[in-house]
């Protein structure tokens, strides 16, 4: 009765309810909280202005002025894409009427991500382009990797199309298959590499992990 009596005390708008808890959503979900501004005064009070914390809209429902003892709705959306973890968001309401002052409509809970969009999967994307002998690439290779023709190289890097801000490696056991990696520079692939070693030194080091293909 105490807090409620100095909570009245300096502010004539009372948030309902203070906080909005909307648990644990999937990062992207858009939240929707309602709030309810109540007029504690015995004074018209008179919306002067509401102002989302980044990601959050509003929408206020009809007219800015509350009469003493009445209450108004305020609808506030929050975009949770790009969020993650405990997320806690801000709306500052100001208003005039019994000496004015301001306000928060907070909203709080949990962002979770265990989806990627393409878009997302595209930026942690890798492309593995053996330039082996096709025999050998039968025989064995690295899990999704994609053989190319030597002698087709670029016309088949065009058919693929893969996105030119992609991570592409080579893999190949020659020296001189280099040559390829230039090719890639100047097909655009910037963030393109050669498997240090190639395939045998895959092999050597990480043994059968990610290897697939023909067992003879």
């Amino acid at each position: 009765m105490i807090v409620h009596f100095l909570i009245l005390l300096f502010f004539s708008l009372i948030p309902i309810p203070e906080w909005f808890n909307f648990g644990r959503v999937e990062e992207g979900e858009l939240v929707s909280a309602k709030f309810w501004l109540k007029n504690e005064s015995k004074d018209t009070v008179r919306i002067l202005s509401i102002r989302p914390s980044c990601g959050c809209t509003y929408a206020l429902q009809a007219s800015n002025l509350v009469n003493p003892g009445d209450s108004i709705a305020v609808d506030v959306q929050f975009n949770t894409k790009g969020y993650s973890g405990d997320v806690v968001q801000f709306v500052k309401v100001k208003y005039d009427g019994n000496g004015g002052g301001e306000i928060y409509l907070k909203l709080k809970g949990e962002v979770v991500k265990s989806t990627l969009s393409p878009d997302e999967l595209m930026r942690y994307m890798i492309v593995l382009i053996d330039v082996r002998d096709k025999v050998q690439f039968e025989k064995e290779h690295l899990v999704g990797s994609v053989w190319v023709d030597k002698g087709k190289f670029t016309s088949s890097i065009k058919n693929l199309k893969i996105p030119k801000n992609t991570l592409v490696v080579l893999v190949t056991d020659r020296e001189d298959d280099r040559r390829f990696l230039d090719s890639l520079k100047n097909l655009g692939y910037s963030n393109s590499y050669i498997l240090r070693g190639g395939f045998s030194n895959w092999k050597n080091i990480m043994k059968e992990t990610l290897v697939e293909g023909r067992k003879d």
